[in-house]
């Protein structure tokens, strides 16, 4: 991996950048569905969910930073092409998250054809369509 924002580089297994992205997906629908099923007793950001959602910020912010330019690359180690680090199978899981961020980068490189053939196969939720 490659990150350009602060010059640093790091060998890291395809399935370690996979696993990050089903666990921010799947935490971004638990913290919805958690959200409409009770009210907080704990003001915003106290709590032991202030923590979590700490390190849930984190991580997004390194995988799907707001500015896009910053986004880690993948290279491949033989030869040194650009890998790609989100296939379709993952991008059908942040396509179906209802984080805004998962969602933009899903979409970014999803031709219509891919996303017709992910609705016709799975469903999208109603909070994932705009």
């Amino acid at each position: 991996m490659r990150w350009d924002k602060a010059g640093l580089e790091a060998n890291m297994n395809i399935l370690i950048v996979h696993a990050i992205v089903i666990l921010l997906s799947s935490y971004a629908e638990i913290s919805d569905q958690q959200e409409k099923g009770k009210k907080s007793k704990s003001p915003k950001g106290k709590g032991p969910n202030a923590v979590t959602e700490l390190r849930y910020n984190e991580l997004l912010e390194m995988w799907f930073p707001v500015k896009t330019e910053f986004a880690p690359k993948g290279l491949l180690l033989n030869t040194v092409e650009e890998a790609v680090l989100f296939p379709d199978w993952i991008k059908l899981r942040m396509i179906r998250s209802n984080n805004t961020r998962l969602l933009a980068a899903a979409s970014e490189d999803l031709d219509i054809d891919q996303l017709v053939l992910f609705v016709q196969s799975f469903g999208i939720p109603i909070q994932s369509m705009t």
